[in-house]
């Protein structure tokens, strides 16, 4: 018994950093999005989809956004 305890408690850590980490660069992508000077219409399509699909929004914008947004 204790050790199945030992073994949730791990994965609650390891759902706590994730999400934590999820958080932050969550965050960081949308102060980066409205910090870089560029197109107003490309600040908002890319600030609302890091907005309303966090992860996948956030991970997309550093792969693909960021590097457009600095171009133009």
């Amino acid at each position: 018994m204790e050790n199945l305890q030992n073994d949730f408690a791990l994965g609650i850590s390891f759902w706590q950093g994730f999400l934590f980490l999820c958080i932050i660069l969550w965050i960081y992508c949308l102060i980066d999005i409205f910090k870089i000077d560029a197109d107003s219409n490309n600040k908002l399509i890319w600030g609302l989809l890091v907005f309303f699909v966090p992860f996948l929004g956030s991970m997309l914008y550093l792969l693909m956004g960021r590097r457009k947004m600095n171009q133009s």
